[in-house]
């Protein structure tokens, strides 16, 4: 449900909704990055911290999820930290077999 309401472009009732799931199931990866991706959507001052802090923790809970993998390559990118984008990125791309993550993972390398 959390992730129609952002496709919908209904940013509010999609925090909620994943803040919902991580109330039910506080390791729950999806909505962890779900809503960091909110946050690094919401240009507020301290949002890219606040979103790494939900990354960091997604992490913690499934250090083989492509999806969060594929966010820390791109943290270190802009980081300038090129090594850990090749070893983020790579891991990515081992741990999925959707073609989109695939792709955005081979873009990193």
């Amino acid at each position: 449900i959390a992730l129609s309401y952002y496709r919908l472009n209904q940013h509010d009732l999609a925090r909620l909704a994943f803040e919902r799931v991580l109330h039910l199931d506080p390791s729950n990866v999806d909505a962890l990055v779900g809503l960091a991706v909110l946050e690094m959507n919401s240009n507020q001052p301290d949002s890219i911290q606040k979103a790494m802090h939900l990354i960091k923790k997604a992490f913690d809970y499934n250090p083989n999820h492509a999806r969060v993998l594929n966010h820390l390559s791109n943290h270190f990118f802009y980081k300038g930290d090129y090594e850990k984008v090749q070893t983020f990125a790579k891991s990515a791309f081992h741990n999925t077999e959707v073609v989109h993550i695939k792709a955005e993972s081979f873009y990193y390398l």
